[in-house]
């Protein structure tokens, strides 16, 4: 295996926001303590995030939204991240598509609907500085 720079960007607010409304699963953190973490599916939509849980967030809450994508054969890989503010909204509040495309992946009612006022995201992208081995993961040469 030859060694070669580690290679990193970090990534403008637009191909964030790309990346953001690219997928569609996040973690989020809510609380000061960060011991409130938990996995949500997500929707960007007019440049706020919406999502629903079966518990509600206080109004105001600081938030810490993530989502990432690796590639442990090319070793490389992103990360977004999103601190912002959480609201609690009415379901009557989200489009019947955002309703429909926020449908839970979970069971139970996720009758709680937040929305994620953004305020501000950041992303990097890094690829490590080794080429993969002759025989990767996938069982190629």
């Amino acid at each position: 295996m030859t060694m070669g720079t580690p290679r990193e960007a970090t990534l403008e607010r637009e191909d964030c926001l790309r990346l953001l409304g690219s997928h569609q699963i996040a973690r989020l953190v809510s609380g000061s303590d960060g011991r409130h973490l938990r996995p949500v599916n997500y929707l960007l939509t007019a440049g706020e995030i919406l999502t629903r849980a079966d518990q509600p967030i206080v109004d105001g809450t600081a938030v810490t939204l993530e989502i990432d994508e690796l590639d442990a054969v090319e070793r490389q890989g992103w990360s977004v991240i999103v601190h912002g503010r959480a609201y609690a909204i009415s379901e009557e509040s989200v489009s019947a598509d955002a309703r429909e495309r926020l449908a839970p992946w979970a069971p139970g009612p996720k009758a709680s609907w937040t929305k994620i006022v953004i305020d501000e995201v950041s992303g990097r992208w890094v690829r490590a500085g080794r080429e993969r081995d002759q025989l990767d993961a996938r069982g190629y040469l």
